[in-house]
């Protein structure tokens, strides 16, 4: 059972941080440093 929660947690977690990688890398576009 705490495996189970332990997995969608990670998989949550990479999700977010693809979405977050997504944003981060359209901002540098948008605004470039």
């Amino acid at each position: 059972m705490s495996t189970l929660w332990w997995r969608w947690l990670q998989s949550s977690i990479g999700v977010h941080r693809r979405l977050y990688g997504a944003w981060l890398s359209n901002l540098a576009m948008d605004f470039p440093i």
